[in-house]
């Protein structure tokens, strides 16, 4: 019962006892208009609402910021409903993009309504659970309001830029072909050296210069192999190193890195693992291809920042997870402590590389309009993190500080091309 039942209750009683206290006829007649109005009220109100609802999206799986069509579909079992307010209850990650997600309808019974309306979302698996109902008569002195299940859900994968290849050169490859020179002779296609002509050699690959030094032999070129290799990707999902301002966290960018890098290694044919690191380890084990590639990126989907005190350092990582002297990507933005295990892990033997968000050009960025942070604080802050980005190149640790202001792909192909030639000249200095 509404407000207004009352309030035309308590003025019927009102006017009856006033005309009985006076008894005057003429005001209780007055009364009969309010009795009148009552009881249609209450011949017309709604009964124990029986509908049944329906939901359909238009995908199960999307891009993150695609739009998302959703069908609902409305069917009245019970009474006729004059006035039935029906208001889809959304997940608080979810917008409505177009049309509406309220809707007022009058239903006969047996009568079926659909409704059609466009969100957007956010990363994430997201669930519609319910949907409010309300219904009540023309009057407006009556109604019946409840919650009716209408389950659906959908699934919005991180964006995916495309890299295209990426050359990394790990201690140990696979014996499959690939696009990594395998430091062997065999199949392939950039030039090994040359060996003395063996019976069954091709005669096309004879190096007929070379031989025509020597009165006696025939001399073959040799070609080495490409082969591929294991890449592990590592994210880093800890609260301490995942900045969160104005309630964006720097933990979606780092989400996205993971997903075109993984996209990239498994287009090459790499063999690719996936490990998020944070309230738990959450692990997607090796595989080849478009199955392994659905897996991490709903794994992807999946990942949050969590804490963990046993988890708080990079130093506690299972390497064992991870093949020896293979390749591992590493995403993130970086503690102050973790130099220790990129140490242990080069020491290891494995061949690093270092996706790194920059998390003070970031704060800068999101502060600068408030003030908040000044510009002293800020030139300290990126002191210390390019001390720690300059000892790490120097365990020869591939390093992409990543300003993430620009496109992935940007970054990536820039400070890779830069990182990896200061690599070959401190190892040429080292031979030397």
């Amino acid at each position: 019962m509404s407000s207004r039942f009352w309030n035309l209750v308590v003025s019927i009683y009102g006017i009856v006892l006033f005309g009985l206290m006076f008894l005057d006829g003429r005001v209780l007649v007055l009364a009969l208009p309010l009795l009148i109005y009552l009881g249609a009220a209450i011949f017309y109100a709604p009964d124990e609402a029986q509908w049944k609802i329906s939901r359909q999206v238009s995908s199960l799986v999307v891009e993150q910021g695609a739009p998302v069509q959703v069908k609902v579909s409305v069917t009245n079992e019970g009474r006729t409903a004059e006035e039935a307010l029906l208001e889809d209850i959304l997940p608080a990650d979810i917008s409505v993009d177009e049309g509406k997600s309220r809707w007022l309808v009058a239903c006969d019974p047996g009568e079926t309504v659909e409704y059609e309306y466009t969100v957007r979302c956010t990363r994430g698996k997201h669930n519609f659970k319910r949907m409010g109902l309300l219904i009540s008569e023309h009057f407006g002195l009556f109604h019946r309001q409840v919650e009716l299940e209408a389950a659906g859900e959908f699934q919005s994968v991180p964006d995916v830029p495309h890299l295209g290849h990426i050359e990394i050169r790990p201690r140990q490859t696979r014996g499959f072909t690939g696009p990594i020179p395998a430091r062997h002779s065999g199949v392939g296609m950039s030039f090994f050296g040359v060996r003395e002509y063996q019976m069954g050699d091709s005669l096309r690959r004879v190096n007929w210069k070379v031989s025509a030094r020597n009165e006696q032999d025939l001399f073959t070129n040799q070609f080495e192999q490409e082969r591929i290799a294991d890449v592990g990707l590592i994210l880093d999902a800890r609260t301490q190193t995942n900045l969160e301002v104005n309630g964006r966290n720097l933990f979606e960018y780092s989400v996205q890195a993971a997903a075109a890098l993984a996209d990239s290694f498994l287009a090459d044919g790499h063999r690719v693992s996936l490990l998020t690191y944070g309230f738990g380890m959450q692990r997607v084990f090796p595989g080849y291809g478009k199955i392994q590639r659905q897996l991490i990126l709903r794994s992807l989907t999946q990942a949050e920042v969590g804490s963990n005190f046993a988890l708080e350092s990079l130093h506690y990582l299972p390497t064992r997870l991870f093949p020896a002297r293979s390749q591992l990507v590493m995403i993130t933005p970086l503690g102050m402590k973790d130099y220790s295990a990129f140490a242990r892990l080069c020491q290891d033997g494995y061949e690093v590389l270092l996706i790194s968000p920059n998390p003070v050009v970031y704060e800068l960025q999101m502060f600068a309009q408030e003030g908040q942070l000044t510009q002293q604080a800020h030139s300290l802050a990126r002191l210390e993190r390019s001390l720690l980005l300059r000892k790490l190149t120097r365990l020869g640790v591939v390093v992409v500080d990543w300003n993430v202001s620009q496109p992935f792909e940007q970054a990536m192909y820039s400070m890779l091309g830069r990182q990896r030639q200061f690599r070959r000249n401190l190892r040429g200095s080292s031979h030397d």
